[in-house]
């Protein structure tokens, strides 16, 4: 039976100078074993009693997802051209709060999240502009995305998105929009150039339509890409200097799938999906391109749907689901076991970080991701949400970084100041 981790252990404690060589220690055990292996290391992670259905990594579902389908009307003024420019972040890295659409839009509830939240030490907002099912939150100006006729009847405009924007700015926040890529109902529906197919042509559905199934863009299609791609560039162009993808993977059930044939069906699944996050980087320019991933899937385990390890991808910063209430019943990594990660945030937290930053470690220098993980801010005490950050910044020190998530934005800051 594996051992239960207590808050009490060395490791997992206050004695931070043992962990420091423990943590040395084994970057040169493992960085040693990896060269006679030819390189390559894998830890072994393995989650017991995922509370999502099939894997761990399956449809995309262990990411967080947006609880606005149709937000209401009010937009926060600002004048765009007078904001100064977005603060870059001090020693640290971005300190995110996922925000609903619905606090954007109401310019006094944002403004005292926004104080709030400041005083808690955070610095960025993140928000979806195009979601799960595919719809969009903006009236994009390109070219895809009228054609996709995924635009909600309430869509902000240009200029409102780009005063919300601003108004952060002006706030000391970073803006991070989120875009989900190939999952895509939606958008999948209209865009016949860039969707899934059946052999013979007709649409492609990861069910039976009648049980739910959902249309997908087709990762192997480069107007797939495209779609996406001219978002991030025009998000760019409007001035954000950070951008979350999410849902950059291959559906997690295939059967009858027909990918075609383009310039991009002679890659693998994790260079064509390398392929796309690079592109996009490229087109985001100099700003961060920030790729959520289930925390299974950054450990090498279960990697199916990306066709590899999506810390590969290029990546800027890699945000892994790391919400203990979504780690199952046990979670081992090596040796180490946590039982009941929903009731043990700081172990759960501690030991993934640690492991994921171990792996990181072993990539060429230049390929390495800053690491920004989800953490859990609902169903749990401000004390316990402190222990999921302290989990992060024993690791990752003064560049720590993570994502407050509620999915109805209901945070209580001033607990966390």
């Amino acid at each position: 039976m594996p051992k239960k981790l207590h808050r009490r252990s060395a490791v997992f404690r206050k004695k931070k100078v043992t962990f420091t060589r423990v943590l040395i220690g084994l970057l040169v055990v493992v960085g040693c074993a990896g060269v006679l292996a030819g390189g390559y290391f894998t830890a072994k992670f393995s989650v017991e009693g995922w509370p999502f259905g099939g894997s761990a990594v399956s449809g995309g579902s262990a990411a967080p997802e947006s609880v606005d389908s149709k937000p209401e009307s009010q937009t926060p003024s600002s004048d765009p051209a007078s904001v100064p420019p977005e603060p870059t972040p001090q020693t640290g890295g971005l300190r995110a709060f996922y925000a609903p659409l619905s606090l954007l839009r109401d310019q006094a509830a944002l403004d005292a999240q926004l104080e709030a939240a400041a005083a808690a030490g955070l610095n960025a907002v993140l928000f979806d502009l195009k979601d799960q099912e595919g719809h969009l939150y903006y009236q994009s100006a390109t070219e895809l995305a009228a054609q996709s006729q995924a635009a909600v009847a309430d869509a902000l405009t240009l200029e409102q998105l780009k005063s919300a924007a601003g108004h952060m700015r002006e706030k000391g926040f970073t803006a991070i929009p989120r875009l989900y890529a190939f999952q895509d109902h939606v958008g999948a529906g209209n865009l016949d150039t860039a969707k899934i197919t059946l052999s013979g042509g007709l649409t492609w559905y990861d069910d039976n339509p009648s049980a739910g199934g959902k249309r997908w863009l087709n990762p192997y299609a480069p107007d797939a890409h495209r779609y996406i791609t001219d978002m991030a560039a025009e998000l760019k162009n409007m001035g954000f200097t950070a951008l979350m993808l999410d849902g950059v993977q291959f559906p997690n059930q295939e059967s009858s799938a027909d990918y075609g044939s383009s310039e991009l069906t002679s890659l693998s699944r994790g260079q064509v999906l390398q392929k796309f996050v690079t592109d996009l980087s490229a087109a985001f320019g100099d700003g961060r391109v920030i790729l959520s991933m289930p925390g299974l899937a950054g450990f090498g385990e279960e990697t199916k749907v990306f066709g590899g390890n999506p810390l590969t991808f290029g990546e800027a910063v890699a945000a892994p689901v790391l919400l203990p209430s979504a780690l199952g019943s046990r979670l081992s990594v090596g040796e180490t076991t946590v039982d009941s990660p929903a009731a043990h945030p700081y172990e759960a937290v501690q030991l993934a970080m640690s492991q994921l930053s171990l792996r990181i470690q072993l990539m060429e220098e230049a390929d390495r991701p800053a690491v920004m993980p989800w953490l859990q801010a609902y169903d749990y005490s401000a004390q316990q949400i402190r222990d999921q950050i302290r989990g992060v910044t024993e690791v990752s020190g003064d560049q720590a970084a993570y994502i407050l998530y509620h999915p109805q934005g209901a945070y209580d800051f001033s607990s966390l100041s």
